[in-house]
């Protein structure tokens, strides 16, 4: 079977940000007067929805401190993306899996302005068909995105390969 399109998850995927991720966690962490976490413990905890990871890494969250958490990791991740680069085989990895007939699109949970910064930054514009991220304040499902977006393309799911680095884009 041949695909006709590929959605690439962002963060992770297309772009290496773990390093950044961790030290954003540490801050909240720190602020918490909890003790920082590394990078292998960043990977296991990590989930969506992401108060679940906060909870996992030792934070007590309400609602009222899951969205301050999330607005200024967005902030302190937009203050820091000059730092990201591109995953170096990305590149080749997309040559290769696309095809005229094939197209590539992103799909993340990063608030969509933000994501459409940093795909831009990076000059990946052009490599993808569509970008779509968060566009409410509230996590709202990659799966249903996922969704629509091969229903806006007139896809066939069977057609669709996701890439991405996390369960959660498994289950997307």
């Amino acid at each position: 079977m041949q695909y006709q399109h590929i959605i690439w998850d962002w963060n992770g995927t297309i772009v290496d940000d773990l390093e950044l991720a961790v030290e954003l966690a540490n801050l909240e962490l720190q602020a918490a007067g909890l003790p920082p976490l590394s990078a292998h413990q960043h990977r296991a905890a990590f989930q969506i929805p992401i108060i679940r990871y906060y909870e996992a890494i030792g934070m007590t969250m309400t609602p009222e401190l899951a969205a301050a958490v999330d607005q200024a990791f967005h902030r302190n991740y937009d203050e820091a993306r000059h730092r990201l680069t591109a995953f170096p085989d990305i590149f080749p990895a997309m040559q290769t899996l696309g095809t005229k007939s094939c197209k590539h699109s992103v799909l993340s949970a990063l608030p969509h302005d933000l994501l459409t910064e940093h795909v831009e930054h990076l000059n990946l514009g052009s490599s993808f068909e569509r970008v779509i991220g968060r566009t409410t304040t509230h996590a709202e499902s990659k799966v249903e995105a996922g969704r629509k977006l091969i229903a806006d393309l007139q896809l066939q799911p069977q057609h669709v390969l996701i890439i991405g680095d996390t369960i959660y884009d498994h289950e997307v």
